[in-house]
Formats: C-alpha cells, structure tokens, sequence
C-alpha cells in the first residue's frame, strides 16, 4: 500500500475528500493510489499539504508501507 493511500485512509477521508484538500480531481487520486499514473511534482506538493506533510516529505507520499 502507497502512504498516501495509509496516510489518507487514518484520517477516514475518501478519495474525494483528499482530491477536494489537494484540489485535484478524484480520479487522479483514484489513479495514483493503484498505480497506474505517478503524479507531478506539483500534484505531488498539493497532496502532501493536503495531508499536512512538508514539501520535502511529499516524495514518501510514493513510498510502499506495510498494510496491516
């Protein structure tokens, strides 16, 4: 599992709810979490404000976490 997908699911937000914070559509969000797209640098900045991450954390947005 992508963090942004743990990331997001802590926080018991929906994919519209991350892609409204990080004023993104919905099915990029959709996308990026089952890897079929790689955001930009830019989407990649506005979803980890979405998420309260720095702008240095965003790439560990991108990194495989354990799933539970």
């Amino acid at each position: 599992m992508l963090r942004l997908t743990d990331e997001r699911m802590k926080r018991g937000w929906s994919k519209a709810e991350v892609a409204r914070r990080a004023r993104l559509d919905q099915a990029l969000i959709s996308k990026f979490e089952a890897r079929r797209a790689t955001p930009y640098e830019r989407e990649l900045r506005r979803l980890a404000q979405a998420l309260g991450f720095s702008a240095d954390q965003a790439n560990s947005l991108l990194d495989e976490v354990p799933t539970p």
